[in-house]
């Protein structure tokens, strides 16, 4: 993930008790390792992206590291179609 995200997330989030509660949603994940670090972090995560290969490897990363549990939804396709979804 990048500095930035993390230093986002340290400042807004890590005195939240419950992560879990928070969904964070990302645009574009491509093979995942922004939402793999809030996964990791004990957020729940939500994501929309074109790459089905990208989703595929995301969620095998998370299943192999027992953090599937906190996704939430998952959409491939076009993000100005699958938003609304959400």
């Amino acid at each position: 993930p990048s500095e930035n995200l993390i230093r986002f997330i340290a400042k807004n989030f890590y005195n939240v008790k419950d992560r879990s509660k928070i969904n964070i949603l990302e645009l574009g994940l491509g093979t995942g390792a922004n939402l793999w670090f809030c996964a990791k972090e004990g957020f729940s995560v939500s994501g929309i992206e074109w790459s089905k290969t990208g989703v595929e490897r995301f969620k095998q990363r998370l299943e192999n590291e027992n953090l599937s549990h906190h996704i939430q939804e998952i959409k491939i396709g076009d993000y100005e179609q699958k938003l609304d979804e959400f």
